[in-house]
Formats: structure tokens, C-alpha cells, sequence
């Protein structure tokens, strides 16, 4: 949640081998629910389907099967965002929406966040034991500040045969509560890579201390078994490398 998810969903969305770009508020227990999905996705795309993937975004409580998750036409892509940050939108939201009041309790917050981390630790692990292809992953902040490398690396592992945009269509239900991020951002039809406002919301020192190593230890196994976007190293860009002796 608050993870920058429904920014890549309509990014996926926009691009003419994917269908579908929000929230489908559903299970995958078994393959009649990938059916179901292509239903619900056709219905919300007036009853067409484009390209070569259906797309969901999974939200937190919903089944996923191992077999749906090993299954080598399923394509599982991770986002995950730092816990000061996220914590502080989940709570700005809760407090600016009707309808979704816990989110903007920290503590609420809080242990959502921390069950989500091991359930996107537990996803990675039952795809990779299973021999299936790696997942992707990709830094939250890194789809805003990397975005030309992040969507092209993306492109690449999809096997899309067109490159991914920054530049996107805005649907029907773009910005609504209940299908993806309801903030006026969403609605810009472009990513854009701005500092966030949070409200002037204060977290208590103890849910970072308690949320930090729990976001770094899901961090590490995502990035241990799931393929990622190349980032160019740190290494000072007026350093050269000294050639080799002949």
C-alpha cells in the first residue's frame, strides 16, 4: 500500500500488449479465477482484451495459490518502498478519506506494513522454490528516480516488443477510492518525480526502529531471488578504470 503500485499498474496498462491497470479485488485459489480476471479486466475495458497479459494488483489478504504463482505465464512484479515514507502516506490517506479511518493510525499502519513485508517475502520464497523463472523487483524509488532504466528493464523481462512509457492513459476509474491511489497525482498521466507531502505527519522513533529491519530483511531476500533493474554504479563518474597491463 502507498507503493507507488498503481503508478506502475497504469504504466503496464497503457502499453498495447497489457490489459487491465487496477485493483481487481479478487483471489487466484485456481485457474478459474485467471478466467475470472479476464472477465472482470474485458468488462472494465469495454469488453475488449488487448496483447499478450491480463494485470492485477494483488492487494494484501487475497489467496494466491502456488501453483498460479509457479505457473511459467504468471509474471509477478514487486515494488517496495522505505517504511518512514510509506508509513507516513498510509497515515496521510487514512486521515484525508472516508471509509479507510485505520490507516491513519501509525501503530495500524505499522503492523500492516511489517505483515505485508512477510507475506512479499513469503511470495518470492514459494516462486522460487517452486523453479519458476525469477520475479521482478524494483525499488519504489527507484520507478520515480530511475524511471527510463526501471521501465526499460522491465520491457526487457516481459518481452514486451515495444519499450514501456513514463507517459500514460488516465481510465475511467483513475483516482477513485477502491481501485488504486484516489490522490490527484495519479490523474497527471505522467510520472512525476516530486519531493512528498505527508501533512507534516510525525511517527513515533519506535514503529521506524521496529519497521527497518523488517523492510531490509524483505529487501535483501526480494533481491537475492528476483531479477532487477541494472542500476548504474555509484562509482564517482569522472573516475577511470586503469587499463590493463599488456
Amino acid at each position: 500500500m502507498r507503493c507507488r503500485t498503481s503508478l506502475l499498474a497504469h504504466i503496464l496498462g497503457s502499453h498495447p500488449q497489457i490489459s487491465g491497470h487496477s485493483e481487481m479485488h479478487q483471489g487466484y485459489s485456481n485457474f478459474l479465477d485467471l478466467l475470472k480476471l479476464r472477465c472482470k479486466v474485458s468488462m472494465d475495458n469495454s469488453h475488449t482484451l488487448k496483447g499478450r497479459y491480463v494485470l492485477d494488483k494483488v492487494l494484501d489478504g487475497y489467496a494466491l495459490s502456488r501453483r498460479i504463482l509457479a505457473a511459467p505465464s504468471t509474471k509477478p512484479i514487486f515494488l517496495l518502498r522505505e517504511p518512514e515514507s510509506s508509513l507516513k502516506s498510509i497515515v496521510a490517506m487514512g486521515r484525508s478519506y472516508a471509509g479507510v479511518g485505520w490507516h491513519g493510525d501509525p501503530r495500524e499502519a505499522l503492523a500492516y506494513y511489517v505483515a505485508r513485508l512477510a507475506q512479499l517475502e513469503d511470495i518470492a520464497k514459494a516462486r522460487a522454490d517452486a523453479g519458476a523463472s525469477p520475479a521482478f523487483f524494483c525499488d519504489s524509488e527507484d520507478l520515480l528516480g530511475r524511471t527510463d532504466l526501471v521501465l526499460r528493464e522491465l520491457a526487457r523481462w516481459l518481452g514486451l516488443e515495444i519499450e514501456l512509457s513514463p507517459n500514460y492513459s488516465v481510465f475511467d476509474t483513475t483516482g477513485r477510492l477502491g481501485w488504486g491511489d484516489p490522490s490527484d497525482a495519479i490523474k497527471s498521466a505522467r510520472v512525476i518525480n516530486s519531493a512528498s507531502c505527508h501533512g507534516g505527519i510525525e511517527l513515533d522513533p519506535g514503529i521506524l526502529e521496529e519497521a527497518t529491519p523488517r523492510y531490509h530483511r524483505c529487501r535483501n531476500t526480494l533481491l537475492a531471488l528476483c531479477r532487477t533493474a541494472r542500476i548504474e554504479s555509484q562509482q564517482d563518474p569522472g573516475a577511470a578504470k586503469a587499463p590493463s597491463a599488456p
